[in-house]
């Protein structure tokens, strides 16, 4: 199959209805996402995080059973494989955490066009299971390390955030440090990253009561208040974390207002033909 990355890769991968077939004559599927809440633990050396993370569903195979798949485009490399060792790890970390167990992959190069432009083309698609990817040894390792580095993470901003509302987060990919810098709610809120009471609700949040921040009042930038967390690799040569019991607690499909509705109408079916590698589409057409 040869697909034009200007149109949408999933469009071809996913129909409406189980067992329907992809609709590529119609414009690029840009409706609100079909979303799950998960409940997983983070473990590493005998303690244990509880995770409550959202995520897109990107596509379901079949109706019965609630089976989220990922799908994803990778560039073609030279050598055995199709991604990296960083883009592999990342691909099985995503979707670990959030209990998916496949991944449908679009292969992509560069063809250059009669105009003499490089258009990104997927040519060949790869399904491969999340527990296959994971018995490389070098991705079990590395995977191993980045849970165990969320786990650092997590337990700092834990321990930082108390007697707070809020913290925004960032990361410096030269330093390999992570910044926390306490911020107010609604400063949150005005970033778009406010926790709602619906949300709360919804998903039986506990919450810890902290001081009511005056909204017009800037947290000073103290010890208490700012705070930074540096990669060292060599910390976490001997650890392994690891993720285990993720389940789902929520499906719901997003409404273009930002609400949450408790059905599938936003939820796209894998097409089996197509990413068992069978579709053939026109290069010039995209049909």
């Amino acid at each position: 199959p040869r697909i034009h990355r200007r149109f949408k890769f999933e469009q071809y991968m996913t129909a409406d209805e189980p067992n329907g077939r992809p609709d590529t004559d119609s414009p690029v599927d840009n409706r609100a996402a079909f979303e799950m809440m998960v409940r997983t633990d983070l473990k590493d050396r005998g303690e244990t995080i509880r995770l409550c993370c959202g995520s897109e569903v990107a596509a379901l195979r079949g109706e019965s059973n609630f089976e989220p798949i990922e799908i994803k485009t990778a560039w073609e490399k030279k050598g055995n494989g199709f991604c990296s060792l960083s883009v592999n790890v990342m691909y099985v970390m995503q979707s670990e955490l959030v209990g998916v167990k496949s991944i449908v992959t679009g292969i992509k190069d560069k063809v250059i066009n009669e105009n003499g432009g490089a258009i990104a083309v997927v040519h060949q698609v790869v399904e491969e299971k999340v527990s296959d990817m994971k018995s490389d040894e070098h991705v079990s390792e590395s995977l191993g390390k980045g849970y165990s580095f969320l786990f650092d993470v997590l337990t700092k901003l834990k321990k930082f955030i108390v007697g707070h509302e809020a913290c925004v987060m960032s990361y410096d990919h030269k330093r390999r440090e992570i910044g926390f810098k306490i911020i107010t709610r609604q400063e949150a809120e005005k970033m778009g990253n406010g926790v709602t009471d619906e949300f709360i609700s919804r998903f039986n949040i506990r919450q810890r009561k902290v001081a009511v921040a005056d909204e017009n009042k800037q947290p000073n930038e103290s010890e208490d208040t700012v705070d930074k967390m540096k990669f060292c690799e060599q910390d976490y040569e001997r650890r392994s974390g690891k993720v285990t019991n993720p389940r789902v607690i929520s499906e719901y499909s997003v409404t273009l207002i930002g609400e949450a509705k408790n059905d599938r109408s936003n939820a796209r079916y894998l097409d089996e033909e197509n990413s068992r590698g069978g579709a053939n589409f026109d290069l010039d057409k995209g049909q």
